[in-house]
């Protein structure tokens, strides 16, 4: 998927899917994360995500993984999700 991304030039979600391939995560586990549950991630190496059937589970930061959420922590705002925003749609 990150090759695939590559080549649509989609560079913005290519931390998210390294996010999700190197800690184990689902997709969608991956994208509900928040700024707040990526800092609270960083302060105990331990992020918590919520999965199918609403199982929240603890899942150890692994420290590669760790550089790069610190980076992609500073591009966002306070409240706002990981990396996808909620896009209006736009009915012509």
């Amino acid at each position: 998927m990150i090759d695939l991304a590559i080549r649509h030039n989609r560079s913005d979600i290519i931390p998210l899917l390294e996010l999700a391939k190197k800690q184990g995560l689902r997709i969608h586990e991956a994208i509900r994360l928040s700024k707040s549950d990526i800092e609270k991630a960083l302060r105990t190496s331990t992020i918590t995500v919520k999965g199918k059937g609403g199982l929240v589970r603890e899942v150890p930061l692994r420290s590669d993984v760790k550089v790069n959420l610190e980076t992609v922590s500073k591009r966002i705002l306070m409240g706002k999700k990981y990396l996808f925003q909620k896009v209006k749609k736009h009915i012509k």
